[in-house]
């Protein structure tokens, strides 16, 4: 026999059936409106700024626009280096289509000359307790003063874009000159009292809870920072650019141009192939080194000592060596 349903019954069900409904649709309007902290992506940054360093922070900004990052961390370490590899990273950083932190960090870390500019250009610059951060007075690659006329030229030339970084990210501007000119260097406690950077953090996690609601100006547009809790990713330089970052140390990149040199120098006395193929690489990285040979002249010169050994493979007998020599020439060219 069935049960009879009161009306009283039908009321109370769809009572409890719209109160369901209801909790159900605001826990998915909470779940939509709750803020998606996303990733953030940390760039480990550290040895002499090069153009090997400039090409790989702007890969690595370049990832976390189009990755939708909430924002990229530089991890920076550096005692400075070519003032060309700066001006190509604080444009990457002042154009920047997403939020870019500088941590120099970790303690004991520096952020000297070139990264002085780097820290500076950030949308929010933070360093680790026992860190320092200045002396940017431009000098020349051996380390000496740039002398008379050129020396004047090149260091207002320096003073001009500091100038420009800090009054564009709203820090001191007499601060920034004075790392310049008087080739002054402070603390992390003392650059955060002038206002030349944001934060003093002890880690990055440290540093993303404190800028998380942070206000800054991306792409001409306020943006509030939501970093509290978001995933980290460390996208670290390939092995390749990381080998050819090594080269810009000063003592590996004269110890390969004089081996580049003997090698030159043995094959014209006694040719035997091997002496001149590692003499043409080590000088060609030397130079890379040295700065003084762009990458893109630099790739352009392995292919065509690639195209050379392959052509010599065809009229001489070396035993496959040249063949060798030629495919890796190409594969780094």
């Amino acid at each position: 026999m069935a049960r009879r349903i009161s009306p009283l019954a039908v009321v109370r069900y769809l009572f409890l059936l719209v109160g369901a409904l209801a909790l159900l649709a605001s826990g998915v309007g909470a779940q939509e409106d709750s803020p998606d902290r996303g990733r953030v992506i940390v760039l480990p940054t550290s040895g002499v700024v090069d153009q090997i360093m400039a090409e790989y922070l702007r890969s690595g900004i370049d990832r976390a626009v189009r990755d939708g990052a909430a924002a990229v961390v530089i991890e920076l370490d550096t005692p400075g280096g070519s003032l060309e590899s700066t001006r190509e990273i604080v444009q990457a950083e002042l154009s920047a289509e997403v939020p870019v932190m500088v941590w120099v960090g970790p303690a004991g870390a520096r952020a000297a000359s070139a990264g002085t500019f780097l820290t500076l250009a950030a949308h929010v610059a933070s360093m680790a307790p026992a860190t320092n951060i200045g002396a940017a007075t431009p000098i020349s690659a051996d380390g000496q003063d740039i002398p008379e006329d050129l020396g004047e030229k090149v260091l207002n030339d320096t003073v001009a874009t500091i100038t420009s970084i800090a009054e564009e990210r709203g820090r001191p501007v007499e601060w920034a000159v004075g790392t310049v000119t008087e080739a002054r260097s402070y603390t992390v406690d003392e650059a955060l009292a002038a206002g030349a950077i944001d934060i003093k953090a002890d880690s990055i996690e440290d540093l993303l809870a404190q800028a998380d609601g942070m206000m800054v100006e991306v792409a001409g547009e306020e943006v509030a920072l939501q970093t509290a809790g978001a995933e980290v990713e460390r996208l670290g330089m390939n092995p390749f650019q990381a080998f050819l970052h090594l080269l810009s140390d000063p003592n590996i990149a004269f110890i390969l141009f004089t081996l580049g040199f003997y090698g030159i120098f043995f094959e014209l006395q006694n040719p035997n192939y091997v002496t001149g193929i590692l003499g043409a690489f080590a000088l060609i990285l030397a130079f890379i080194g040295f700065g003084s040979l762009p990458l893109n002249i630099a790739g352009l010169l392995l292919i065509a000592l690639a195209v050379i050994l392959f052509v010599l493979e065809l009229t001489v007998t070396s035993g496959g060596l040249l063949t060798i020599g030629g495919l890796v020439a190409f594969a780094l060219g």
